[in-house]
């Protein structure tokens, strides 16, 4: 789970009291979806909230990098990336990447390494 209290943290949500929820799947999946959005609702005065499910530690191709440093960086990375777009908040849910086995509605043509 994501260290809250860390350098560059941004509150957590225990309330909903935010306007809009982006929630993407893994680490950087909101930013590439839904970062010109987030913004212009941001500089309309709307409370944004992001949710990020998984906890990026499988997002390298960079065999040497040990995981939790590859989540903390990951997790930075996204606090940096709410900030320079006004996201008042964001989530992070900590799961693993289930590579779709762990579902048993997904089908196999929509993941063929189900």
């Amino acid at each position: 789970m994501a260290d809250r209290k860390a350098p560059g943290a941004l509150a957590v949500v225990t309330e909903p009291d935010y306007e809009a929820m982006v929630i993407g799947a893994h680490p950087d999946d909101n930013d590439f979806a839904a970062a010109g959005t987030s913004a212009l609702w941001a500089k309309q005065g709307k409370k944004i909230v992001w949710v990020v499910m998984t906890d990026g530690a499988e997002g390298s191709e960079v065999p040497s990098l040990i995981d939790t440093e590859l989540m903390l960086t990951r997790e930075q990375e996204q606090r940096m990336a709410c900030e320079v777009l006004g996201v008042q908040a964001v989530e992070f849910r900590g799961g693993a990447q289930s590579h779709c086995q762990a579902h048993p509605q997904i089908s196999p043509a929509r993941c063929p390494h189900a």
